[in-house]
């Protein structure tokens, strides 16, 4: 897993009794959805994402070692990579995240690194804040967007 340096700049450090990149890169398999419900996510797709933004920085070979166990010290580049391609924050390559949510089950764990569950909650959290007008409002605004999503 990615530590940190005394820089304060993560680095590659795995130590005995953490989970391994194996088990972290099946585990964003098992509990990223894939591009289409009911189906799973493919290393193609994880590799089509996080080349997105500048091709040739994740390919199949390299995401199939690490899940296979065959890579165990990846670069920097590459764990931005995963990062990006499963769209979880790269938090989730550390120990401090991995113990914050140490009750928490590895599902719920991938769903509290995804990049936009943060965002997403902060907005649920500030909505719930505001008065009763407001709060209905916004609510009857976002039941004619996804209504409006629907019939197009």
């Amino acid at each position: 897993m990615v530590g940190e340096s005394p820089d304060g700049l993560p680095g590659n450090d795995i130590a005995g009794g953490d989970l391994s990149w194996a088990e972290l890169v099946s585990a964003l398999f098992e509990h990223t959805p894939g591009a289409v419900p009911g189906v799973p996510l493919t290393g193609r797709e994880v590799c089509r994402r996080a080349n997105q933004t500048r091709a040739g920085r994740l390919r199949e070979p390299m995401l199939s070692s690490l899940r296979r166990g065959r890579a165990v010290e990846p670069g920097f580049g590459i764990i931005v990579a995963v990062a990006d391609g499963f769209g979880v924050d790269i938090a989730f390559f550390t120990r401090e995240f991995h113990h914050q949510h140490q009750d928490q089950s590895m599902a719920q764990r991938v769903q509290a690194a995804n990049a936009t569950w943060p965002q997403l909650l902060r907005l649920a959290a500030d909505i719930d804040d505001l008065p009763e007008p407001h709060r209905a409002t916004i609510q009857t605004l976002i039941a004619i967007l996804a209504t409006r999503r629907r019939d197009e």
